[in-house]
C-alpha cells in the first residue's frame, strides 16, 4: 500500500510541474487589455538548517527511493547522478 501511494505521490507531482511548465503567458497577440494587481509580499527571511540532517533510514520503508531521498538531501551531485539509470523501452 506504501508503495502505491508514493508512486500515486510522485506521478501527480510530476503531472503538476508538466502543467505549470506548459502554462503561458496568455499572450496570443490578439491585442487585448490586461489588467495586472501587484500584491506587497513579505521580506523573505532565511531559516537555518538543523546542524545535523534529519534522518531518513526507513522513511518510506522502500530502501531504493530512501536512497535517492539521501542523495537528495546530501546535495551530493555524483550521489544523485548515481541513482540515476536510462532505459529504453520498445
Amino acid at each position: 500500500m506504501a508503495r502505491r501511494t508514493i508512486t500515486t505521490l510522485l506521478v501527480t507531482i510530476a503531472a503538476a510541474a508538466a502543467l505549470a511548465a506548459g502554462c503561458g503567458d496568455g499572450d496570443d497577440g490578439g491585442g487585448g487589455a490586461t489588467a495586472t494587481a501587484v500584491v506587497p509580499t513579505p521580506e523573505a527571511t532565511a531559516t537555518p538548517l538543523p546542524d545535523e540532517p534529519l534522518p531518513t533510514a526507513g522513511l518510506t520503508g522502500i530502501p531504493e527511493l530512501d536512497a535517492v531521498i539521501d542523495a537528495i538531501r546530501s546535495g551530493d551531485g555524483q550521489a544523485i547522478g548515481d541513482r540515476i539509470k536510462y532505459t529504453t523501452y520498445e
